[in-house]
């Protein structure tokens, strides 16, 4: 039998016996930044900036390392654990993957 014919209220409870054996009643905050935005090659069905899928979605280059980093020092004060760069396209020119790399690591003075 498929899940998507059991029980509704029999799978969501073997769901949440899971989760509170894993995780308990904890979660952890995690949030991404556009770093990148438009001129996607990659077709995927689910992405505002794929390119099959016409949306006013904003284009612009990588955004600067100083933005990039005061939106992970916010972050990191509200205290999300996980904050990622998501960008359009396949691959990053090899400048955009260096400046990336700058602001990976670990400010002085950071929580974490």
């Amino acid at each position: 039998m498929c899940l998507w014919q059991g029980d509704a209220d029999e799978l969501f409870s073997a769901a949440d016996e899971i989760r509170r054996k894993m995780c308990g009643n904890n979660f952890d905050l995690c949030t991404i930044i556009n770093g990148k935005s438009g001129n996607c090659s990659e077709n995927c069905a689910y992405c505002a900036q794929s390119s099959s899928c016409h949306t006013p979605a904003p284009f612009y280059e990588l955004l600067t390392k100083e933005k990039i980093l005061a939106e992970a020092l916010k972050n990191d004060l509200l205290g999300v654990l996980r904050f990622s760069v998501v960008t359009s396209g396949k691959t990053l020119p090899q400048k955009d993957l260096n400046d990336l790399y700058e602001v990976s690591v670990k400010p002085e003075g950071t929580a974490r």
